[in-house]
């Protein structure tokens, strides 16, 4: 029997969604975003392997280079604490929310999300209205 509790989600729109009041965007969003930005490198590094001595927990640091040359880290770990029954393994999970943690960082996700849900598009020629506000300094 699982100790694991069931998480409701939602979702919301275009690879994002909630649970448990937290808002979560997809792999496939963040793989978007990432080749049409523009992306160099990504490279995981294992930093803790998972053993007895320290629960199980695997830690994994994500490098990511973007085509403009900045870099960015990110840090994903996994335990039996903190992950549902899987396929993976605490190392595989581990480096993918490395990957996502510098992606959602790297290319501000949430910022675009917002940008995504204050556009208008027009399907009759593609175009995009966006609600933004001219600001005079």
């Amino acid at each position: 029997m699982s100790k694991h509790h069931k998480i409701e989600t939602a979702e919301i729109e275009n690879g994002v969604t909630e649970a448990n009041n937290s808002i979560n965007y997809s792999y496939n969003l963040l793989l978007y975003a990432a080749h049409t930005i523009g992306i160099d490198s990504l490279d995981v590094s294992i930093i803790q392997c998972p053993n007895k001595e320290n629960g199980n927990t695997a830690i994994c640091q994500a490098k990511l280079e973007t085509s403009q040359g900045q870099t960015f880290t990110g840090i994903g770990d996994a335990s039996p604490s903190n992950t549902l029954d899987s396929d993976m393994t605490f190392l595989g999970i581990a480096a993918h929310r490395a990957k996502e943690q510098v992606m959602i960082d790297a290319f501000n996700i949430p910022y675009i999300v917002r940008l995504m849900e204050a556009a208008e598009v027009h399907e009759e020629d593609n175009s995009i209205d966006t609600n933004f506000e001219v600001v005079k300094s």
